[in-house]
Order: structure tokens, then C-alpha cells, then sequence
């Protein structure tokens, strides 16, 4: 490959464009070129990724364009066990597919999918170190088509596409094996409804994981998209094999063989300089492994593929970044995600260090996971509080905060936790309702508490109230909370139980997420007719005030409707709810009742959520 960048007239063909739509590793967008152009914008590309590698110590490197049927074809492949799993929802998939079947429809020359980055495995597989989305994707589309053609009863034609495309059969142990090994939790999944014949439901079978569900909507679209070709061609065989014909030889892929995953890791950063998105988790998986001596790699990659199930059950697969965040932040203080992957990388330098890394991310992921699940078995040892407190960290969607708990739980005693969780909700309603600080403030304090936490140089919920210097006073807060709209229901519904159980001791539980013991209920309605004589205007500034809501027991609130106040009063005196039955001692409703109600209930807040433990 020459070293000479060509000269290129058009202008949209500048070299960022180049790198940002034409060969981002995990872009969907497809490009329809002439061969001349597209071979001059490989050449560009691949100058601009060598420039960056000239100085580095590396084996050969491998690269050429390929049809993505031919590669399946000449190639056995295999997702290493440190890599994410199948992502690409429906959208993505879709796009693929529509993409692809225009691009034959218009017969055009090549259309380029992107690029795939291979290591050596054995002597048969090699690993896929990135292309692995579009690469199984493509395998799901081919078995749609094998698919047709069993359904019809053309077996012939059926198992020759399974045997070029899909499967692999040993000389030596007369064994047939998928060309694409998935994730081992995935890999059964994968062989009995992509390898073998299968033809999709409606719905997904019960019992699988995100992973399995997202390639079993894959397999639905795909199954769709042929269903379409089928439907609309007079000649439906053929459309089929020139489809494949298309995914062969046209569908082209930049083909980059680096030899072995040190190269890889390489190529990752300088891929990543050049301006593709790749996420702060992958370069650090990359980096974390490329630091592993041979005895340690495959312990590093088995806590790292814990850790990455662990967060991304509980949370969206884009989180994982979150939680290294966060967990970094714990132990070293605040550090912008621009800033990560270069912090953890000057700390993280030796294999021996990676192994403890991985080690402590793995442990810490099970405390992150639970942050969102209340009924976790981690909080059996905790007070019920503490349970409590964490549901409105979820509701309210308060992040910032999680580094703070993540040291709290590892460093703490079990009795100064059940002291300090609660303290810290009652921080968050204060933040919450007065807006205080805004997210950098909060996220700058909860940082630097965190490492101090960490240190050892706060070991008590009393020490960090005395070293947390943002908190808003008594007096700020009932002013605030006077005057506070809450247009969340969830959130609402959670402090309005409190009050209400500081009030009468009358622990209902309607802050669940399936509400089933009290509704929220707004007494002047947000749609209020003319009965009501208040404004457009005020019903957009009162109705959602905290004064102007309360809970109302499901089976009563089913009722009540739009009606008057007088008609709510007579609904209101059945519930046992104190906070609603005062209601009545009201004879009419309107702005000034609202304030007066919502202040009585800011003389509970104050004595509900104190700032000290």
C-alpha cells in the first residue's frame, strides 16, 4: 500500500468526512462508490492510520477489501470472551438490511460496510476484534435466505448455503461448526435459531437474555426483508441468489489482518486519534488486556466479561462506561470521561495491576448493579432505609451520587451505612427541591467526599456532614419546598408517602414502580372545567405545586374522576391517608388553599429531611 495520498478535487471528501462517515468500525451509514474513488479513499485512510503506527514496533499488518460473504466463506471466526455481545437493536439492523437490498436493487458496483479487524486465534479461527455487530448481522440475513428456500422444500439449495456460509465441517472429527462462534452464553442460542433451520414467531421465546432478544429481533427482520423480496418479485430465487451473489463479492469490507491482539490493542488507540468512536470502555479493555502477561490475560478477561454482564443486566449496555467512571471516581477523585482512559492508563501499567483492576471492577459492579434493585440480596444486611433511599436515587435519576455510594458501601460499617444512606436521600431532596449547586457542583463534592471516603480519612456519616460544605440550610429548604413544583409522578408519589409517614406513622407502600395501594391524585384536575374559575395560566402554574397533589387509595381514586371539590371531599374523607383527609378541612380550592396546604407540608419536610444523620 503507498504512502502517497492522492489528489482528491471534490470537497466534501476531506479527510475528517472520510474518517467520521466512510470508516467509522461501528457506523451503520453504507457507501455506494465508483471503484476509482473508493479505492482512492482506502488509500487515504489507511495512510492517515499508518502515520500514526510508523513509529511503533509492530508485525505485519495484513489489510485488503473482501466481499463479507467471501470472508465467511474462507473464514472461521470467533468473538474473543473479553468482548461485548450483540447490541444493535432493531433500527440498526433494519438499516442494515434496507441499506444492503437498495444497494442491489440500484446494481451498484461495491458498497463498502465498514471495516473488520481480525487476530489469530488458531490455525482455523481467528478472532474478531471489531466487525463483529455487522458481521453476525450479515450470517442472520444469509440464514433468512437458507430459510426460503427449506421452507419450500428445496433442501438442496438450502444446505449448500448452510455449508458455504454458515457452517464448517471438520475433516478430522467429521464435526460441523458454526464459521461465527458467538459468546458462549450465547452461543446455543445462536446455532439453534441462525444455524439451524428456524422459522421466527411473533413474539421471542421466554427466558432470554438482552443479548438473545436483540439477535432475536435481528432474526425477525431478517426473515421480514426476504418475506418483502419474496412477495414483490415475479422470479424470487433469483432476487435470493443475486442477493447473495451481492453480500459475496459487492457488500465489500476493509479486511485487516493484525497478527495478534497487541497489534490490535494498537490500532484500537491510533483508530481512536484519528477521530472514531470508540468508547472510553473499549479502549481501556483493550489497553487493560494488552498489559496481561500470558498467565494473567485470561483472568483479566473473565472478570472483565463478569463485570460487563453484571452492569449490563442491570443497566443499558452503554453504562459500562458509566460504572468504570464512577468506579475510578471512588478511589481517585473527580475525573471528566475526556480524561478517564489517559487517568487510568499512567495508574494501570503493569500486568500485575490489571489483574487487581479487573479483580476490584468485577466486585464493585455487584454493589453498582443493585443500585437500581432495592430487593438485591446485598442490602439484606442493611436497614430497610437504606432499601427506601435507594429507589429515589433511581426514580429521580440522581448519578452523580454513585461514586459517593459505591465508597460508602465498600468502606463503611453496615451500622454507619444505615446512618449514612438515608442522610444522603435527605441531601438529594434538598438539592432536589431548592436546585441548589447545579450537576457539576454536586458532582464535583460527591467526588472529592468519595476519595476521602476511600482514604480513610472519613470513616463516619457524622465526619462527611461536617466535611460536606454545599447543603442547603432549614430555611432555604422550607422556602423552596414551599414553592416547589413536582411534575414527575414517581417522584411525587414518593414524597408525598413520606409525609404522609412522617405525619401518621401510616407506611403505605405507593412508591413502588406497579402502583398498588395509593394513585396520585391532583385535587384541582389538570384538565379542570369551567366550574373550577381558575385560569389557563394558574392551572399551568398550580397544578402540578406538591400543595396541589396527595395520594388517594386506587379502588377511591378510580372514581373521582374530574369532579368538583365538593363532590372530591366526600371521596377524600373515606381514605385513611391523614394528608388527604385534611383536605376536607378545606371549604373551597383554589391558588391560596394550595399555598396554604403546601406550606403546612413544608413544616413536615424540614423535621422529615434533616441534613445531619
Amino acid at each position: 500500500m503507498t504512502s502517497r495520498q492522492p489528489s482528491i478535487k471534490t470537497p466534501k471528501f476531506r479527510k475528517r468526512h472520510i474518517n467520521q462517515r466512510f470508516f467509522d468500525p461501528s457506523a451503520l451509514e453504507l457507501c455506494s462508490l465508483n471503484s476509482c474513488l473508493f479505492e482512492k479513499i482506502i488509500i487515504i485512510y489507511f495512510t492517515e492510520i499508518f502515520k500514526g503506527l510508523k513509529k511503533m514496533a509492530l508485525e505485519q499488518i495484513s489489510s485488503k477489501l473482501m466481499g463479507v460473504g467471501l470472508l465467511l466463506k474462507q473464514q472461521r471466526l470467533s468473538v474473543p470472551l473479553y468482548q461485548r455481545p450483540y447490541t444493535w437493536e432493531k433500527p440498526h439492523v433494519k438499516q442494515l438490511f434496507d441499506d444492503i437490498t437498495s444497494a442491489k436493487e440500484k446494481n451498484s458496483q461495491q458498497y463498502f460496510v465498514g471495516t473488520v479487524v481480525l487476530t489469530k486465534k488458531d490455525n482455523e479461527i481467528k478472532n474478531i476484534i471489531d466487525g463483529q455487530q455487522r458481521i453476525v448481522t450479515f450470517t442472520i440475513l444469509i440464514s433468512a435466505i437458507r430459510n426460503y428456500f427449506q421452507e419450500k422444500g428445496d433442501t438442496d439449495r438450502a444446505d449448500i448455503i448452510t455449508k458455504e456460509y454458515l457452517t464448517k465441517s471438520d475433516v478430522r472429527s467429521v464435526k460441523t461448526n458454526p464459521r461465527v462462534l458467538l459468546l458462549p452464553e450465547d452461543g446455543l442460542f445462536y446455532k439453534e435459531y441462525v444455524i439451524d433451520f428456524h422459522k421466527p414467531g411473533a413474539r421471542a421465546p421466554n427466558g432470554l437474555s438482552q443479548t438473545q432478544k436483540r439477535l432475536y429481533t435481528a432474526i425477525k427482520e431478517a426473515h421480514k426483508t426476504v418475506s418483502r423480496i419474496v412477495q414483490k418479485c415475479e422470479n424470487p430465487d433469483d432476487e435470493l441468489f443475486d442477493l447473495l451473489d451481492f453480500i459475496e463479492n459487492k457488500a465489500v469490507l476493509v479486511y485487516l489482518d493484525v497478527g495478534n491482539e497487541s497489534n490490535a490493542f494498537v490500532i484500537f488507540e491510533v483508530l481512536n486519534d484519528r477521530g472514531l468512536d470508540l468508547t472510553v470502555a473499549d479502549l481501556l479493555k483493550n489497553y487493560i488486556f494488552s498489559l496481561a502477561d500470558q498467565d494473567a490475560l485470561p483472568q483479566c478477561q473473565t472478570m472483565w466479561t463478569q463485570m460487563s454482564t453484571v452492569i449490563s443486566n442491570a443497566f443499558e449496555q452503554n453504562d459500562i462506561k458509566n460504572f468504570v467512571r464512577h468506579a475510578w471516581i471512588a478511589k481517585h477523585g473527580l475525573t471528566r470521561e475526556k480524561d478517564l482512559y489517559e487517568s487510568i492508563k499512567k495508574e494501570i501499567n503493569t500486568s500485575e495491576k490489571s489483574v487487581k483492576y479487573t479483580n476490584e471492577l468485577y466486585k464493585t459492579s455487584k454493589i453498582y448493579s443493585a443500585f437500581i434493585n432495592p430487593s438485591n440480596e446485598v442490602w439484606s444486611k442493611y436497614s430497610e432505609s437504606v432499601r427506601d433511599a435507594l429507589y429515589l436515587f433511581d426514580i429521580a435519576n440522581i448519578t452523580q451520587v454513585r461514586p459517593l455510594l459505591i465508597s460508602v458501601f465498600e468502606n463503611f460499617s453496615p451500622s454507619e451505612v444505615n446512618k449514612t444512606i438515608p442522610m444522603l436521600v435527605s441531601w438529594s431532596v434538598r438539592f432536589l427541591i431548592c436546585g441548589v449547586g447545579g450537576s457539576g457542583t454536586l458532582e464535583d463534592n460527591y467526588s472529592a467526599r468519595a476519595k476521602d471516603i476511600s482514604d480513610k480519612k472519613i470513616k463516619t456519616a457524622r465526619q462527611l456532614y461536617t466535611a460536606f460544605k454545599i447543603l442547603p440550610t432549614d430555611d432555604e429548604f422550607q422556602t423552596a419546598f414551599s414553592k416547589a413544583n413536582v411534575s414527575k409522578p414517581s417522584l411525587a408519589r414518593w414524597y408525598l408517602t413520606k409525609l404522609e409517614a412522617e405525619k401518621s406513622g401510616n407506611n403505605l407502600k405507593p412508591i413502588t414502580k406497579d402502583i398498588n395501594e395509593a394513585n396520585l391524585e391532583h385535587i384541582l384536575p389538570q384538565n379542570p372545567d369551567s366550574s373550577w374559575h381558575i385560569s389557563e395560566d394558574n392551572v399551568k402554574k398550580y397544578v402540578n405545586r406538591i400543595g396541589n397533589q396527595t395520594l388517594l387509595e386506587t379502588k377511591i381514586n378510580a372514581e373521582i374522576g374530574n369532579k368538583s371539590f365538593t363532590q372530591k371531599k366526600k371521596y377524600f374523607i373515606q381514605s385513611r391517608i391523614e394528608i388527604t383527609k385534611d383536605i376536607c378541612n378545606f371549604s373551597k380550592w383554589g391558588i391560596e388553599e394550595i399555598n396554604n396546604r403546601q406550606m403546612e407540608l413544608s413544616k413536615l419536610a424540614i423535621k422529615l429531611w434533616k441534613r445531619t444523620p
